[in-house]
């Protein structure tokens, strides 16, 4: 048994990290009613489509790609499904993400959807293009939420691996909100967004009842992102577990490699291939300093797509976000924190353990001799890769 020493330290280390998650970069902490993690892509799209298929006055959605294939016409279809059922439907798409989707967009408006483009390539200035609307949401009558790292696809829909939640209550107003306001950003003069049907305010709930979580946004107009990861990783007390496709931010390995040298037991899940190779060779270069330092490095076989940082098995981040250079300090990204040793869990055992069943733990980086100094030059392209 544990002696009230004991007790009363790890009482204490909890609430630092409580109050670490309330005061990190982001949203108010709000009681989420229900949330469901969703890690696997049957769940995701599943979950997905029901929402558009059951949705009664809105849908509001954003993605950094809609592709022009299977799943994306069957996303398509069902959006337009719901328009003429009477849905009110806006789409925004990023068009430097979404290159082949103009068919379908072309569709959606013919079928009384909205649809707003970010960053369209013939309005836009080319220095400005490096921005991007990486976002990928979607809102149900303004009631429901779902938030995740994948893009609309077949090969999201089938192997990229990749992680997301639905989420109701009070929290699903900020991002409603927040919504409104990227969508009025992008049109001009009258906009429909006034309209719209309000969410009603859920009632008053007693203090702590529901899962505290919050919203963690890069907007045109604030970046919570890049602050937030800082937080976690230094609010850590026992362990960091991160498990990302994109580790290449030069600060973050660094805080990594810091708080393992420093006690800290941090474990680094990354994949075998990368959807861009020149990503995935920066992060092979990246590894050695993390195994000198003490982090564990297990390497997944084929590829994924998880976006998921978890410390203390109590605070969880995943959404949009990347642990670049791009996503943490130029790109539009929606991420939601929880803080729950159950969700912790959860997400220990299911987007965690169950994924490195079958991987290996790396001793040293793959990286081949001749790639190095390949992988060296793309280095400095860090802030654009």
């Amino acid at each position: 048994m544990k002696t009230p020493t004991v007790r009363a330290a790890t009482a204490a280390a909890s609430g630092a990290l409580r109050a670490a998650f309330e005061l990190a970069p982001g949203g108010p902490v709000r009681p989420a009613s229900t949330l469901r993690l969703l890690t696997t892509e049957a769940s995701l799209f599943t979950s997905l489509h029901a929402l558009v298929d059951g949705a009664l006055t809105t849908i509001d959605a954003r993605f950094y790609m809609v592709l022009a294939d299977s799943e994306g016409r069957r996303f398509t279809n069902a959006l337009l499904d719901a328009r003429r059922r009477g849905v009110t439907v806006r789409l925004v798409v990023d068009e430097l993400g979404s290159p082949s989707a103009g068919p379908l967009v072309e569709e959606l408006l013919e079928g009384g959807c909205e649809v707003r483009v970010f960053h369209s390539l013939a309005d836009t200035d080319l220095l400005d293009l490096d921005r991007r609307d990486h976002a990928k949401l979607l809102l149900r009558d303004r009631k429901v939420a779902w938030v995740a790292s994948a893009n609309v696809g077949d090969a999201y829909a089938s192997w990229f691996n990749d992680a997301g939640v639905t989420l109701g209550g009070e929290v699903v107003e900020d991002l409603v909100r927040d919504f409104d306001t990227f969508w009025r950003s992008l049109g001009s003069g009258d906009d429909h967004a006034r309209a719209v049907p309000r969410a009603r305010r859920p009632e008053a709930r007693a203090a702590g009842q529901g899962l505290p979580i919050r919203v963690v946004q890069n907007t045109p107009n604030r970046f919570a992102l890049a602050g937030h990861v800082e937080a976690m990783l230094l609010g850590a007390k026992h362990r960091i577990d991160v498990h990302h496709c994109y580790l290449t931010n030069a600060e973050v390995l660094r805080v990594l490699a810091l708080r393992a040298r420093g006690g800290v037991k941090v474990t680094v899940i990354v994949p075998e291939e990368s959807d861009v190779p020149a990503v995935g060779l920066v992060v092979e270069a990246s590894l050695d300093p993390l195994l000198d330092a003490g982090v564990r490095v297990v390497r997944l076989s084929g590829r994924s797509h998880r976006k998921v940082l978890l410390v203390d098995r109590g605070w969880l981040l995943l959404g949009s976000g990347n642990l670049d250079d791009l996503s943490l300090r130029q790109n539009l990204e929606v991420c939601v924190a929880v803080y729950s040793g159950t969700v912790g869990l959860l997400a220990t055992a299911l987007l965690f353990a169950a994924d490195q069943r079958g991987a290996h733990a790396l001793t040293r980086s793959p990286l081949r001799c001749w790639k190095r100094p390949l992988a060296r030059l793309l280095s400095w392209l860090r802030p654009w890769l």
